[in-house]
């Protein structure tokens, strides 16, 4: 048959009628959604169905594409890959996505012995009816138009045109560099200028999230403009163009039309004007909005101030626990050992958690060390907290969905639901199946059995307790009313 991978610059090359005619089962792919393998993996499933669980490897996903049982014996597999040029440019992501197609003992290999047609056919324009697999834009399958989403350098504000952001429905937020020294400043100024929740200015996981959602905000275009930009973030600069402008930046996010879909309406033109002098009496962060700055900044320090008291008390009780022999404690991690674990699991730890982790280790009493983990129990680690999402996709037909749960288009489809799935943040198991969530500062502690979700404490403090309460203290069921902080998906969960 000669499977193989075709490369035509543009679609009117491909004679899509001829496919359909021949009834080959056809997958659309639009190539500027993909970046890398996780993404491939995502929009493949979607587009094949390929299985109930999560992939996360090319191991896995080997196993599904040489099987395709479903798709009826010998009908032709057709792939088409549009806007190809964009299309897994993640370094060395496209190497591998061919070597596994077209090399030795690969899939278009494998299918050509095994009697089916399959090629994959990657095109260099956009597909002319857009009716492409979007995993990122859940609600939204027609959009084509992806902005051009960048950070401009002015030296004047007079270069601003403040008649054509009118015309264009713009939101616009205004800061003063000159007050911005650090990127807690900045979370702090972003929160008050674009209305975030509060714990936006918990860090960078927290404002991140918020950034990716600003569903509240229904103006066409968003226009965010630092004034005095020599003298913004002096040493965390960086850090501001990584977050905008950098391999998972907001400003590309929303240019695209997101990566998790389930929080937007599609893509968005959002610009940055970094101006170096300043539009005297004008309505910047932090003066017109004074009174009100003063209040979220005290309730930011005292929030610190908290999470310092929580890690404090959450030591102090480990340290009882031990004297009464109920857990052993070890010396703590070092901040290489606790950002190894996070990047090779990709998750967050706690900030509270953190800290205790970086002072004392528990073990036993079922509590989970993270304390030299060899590879091989990352990996079985790393498999356990995919194993907690994993449950729901296996157990999907005996979970009673409320109606209401499937608005916006839902309509309990499988593959979609596995999309916001995958878009909920990880748990991280902290002691038997009580699980921690990942990136969420002073959040909540869930214990996840299968699919029954429950809150164990509304702080980690708490749930520990309630494992081993004191004769004086016993803190009872906790009810989920009580919980003000609500966790994607898996708040849902619970009040279900």
């Amino acid at each position: 048959m000669g499977n193989k991978i075709i490369k035509l610059e543009n679609y009117k090359q491909l004679n899509v009628e001829e496919l359909r005619d021949r009834d080959d089962f056809i997958a659309k792919l639009d190539g500027r959604q993909i970046y890398g393998d996780e993404d491939f993996f995502i929009a493949m499933d979607s587009a094949f169905d390929l299985t109930d669980s999560i992939i996360s490897d090319w191991e896995q996903f080997s196993k599904a594409m040489t099987d395709l049982s479903w798709i009826e014996e010998g009908r032709e597999i057709s792939l088409i890959v549009y806007n190809s040029d964009s299309f897994m440019v993640d370094s060395g992501a496209f190497n591998e996505f061919e070597e596994h197609f077209t090399g030795k003992d690969g899939y278009l290999e494998f299918w050509d012995k095994n009697a089916r047609g399959f090629n994959v056919y990657l095109v260099k324009d956009k597909d002319p009816d857009e009716k492409v697999t979007r995993y990122r834009s859940d609600y939204v399958d027609n959009y084509s138009v992806v902005f051009k989403n960048e950070i401009t350098h002015l030296e004047t504000y007079k270069d601003l045109d403040f008649e054509k952001f009118k015309q264009e429905n713009s939101y616009i937020v205004q800061l003063d560099g000159s007050h911005i020294k650090n990127i807690y400043d900045f979370y702090e100024d972003m929160m008050v200028g674009f209305n975030l929740p509060e714990d936006a200015a918990d860090g960078r996981d927290y404002f991140y999230d918020w950034m990716l959602r600003l569903k509240w905000i229904r103006n066409e275009k968003i226009v965010l403009i630092v004034y005095n930009c020599e003298k913004f973030l002096p040493s965390d600069y960086d850090e501001f163009e990584e977050e905008f402008i950098g391999e998972d930046g907001l400003l590309p996010y929303w240019g695209s039309g997101g990566v998790y879909g389930i929080f937007i309406d599609g893509p968005k033109d959002f610009q940055v004007f970094m101006v170096e002098d300043i539009v005297p009496n004008t309505n910047i962060v932090g003066y017109e909005n004074k009174s009100l700055w003063s209040e979220i900044k005290e309730k930011f320090q005292n929030k610190q101030e908290d999470e310092g008291k929580e890690s404090t008390e959450i030591i102090q009780l480990l340290h009882k626990l031990e004297e009464k022999g109920e857990i052993d404690l070890e010396e703590g991690m070092s901040k290489n050992e606790i950002e190894r674990v996070e990047k090779e699991l990709d998750i967050s730890f706690p900030v509270e958690i953190r800290e205790v982790y970086e002072e004392v280790m528990p073990s036993g009493g079922g509590f989970y060390s993270w304390k030299n983990l060899s590879d091989d129990e990352l990996d079985e680690r790393r498999d356990y907290i995919l194993r907690t999402k994993q449950e729901f996709l296996r157990r999907y037909e005996e979970i009673h969905w409320p109606d209401s749960y499937f608005d916006n288009g839902l309509n309990k489809n499988r593959p979609k639901f596995k999309k916001r799935l995958m878009a909920a943040p990880k748990l991280i198991p902290l002691r038997e199946h009580r699980f921690m969530v990942s990136g969420m500062n002073n959040g909540p502690l869930l214990s996840v059995d299968k699919t029954d979700v429950t809150y164990y404490g509304a702080s980690i403090l708490q749930g520990i307790k309630s494992d081993f309460p004191s004769p004086q203290e016993y803190y009872g069921s906790i009810y989920y009313k009580d919980i003000k902080t609500k966790i994607p998906f898996w708040s849902e969960m619970i009040e279900i």
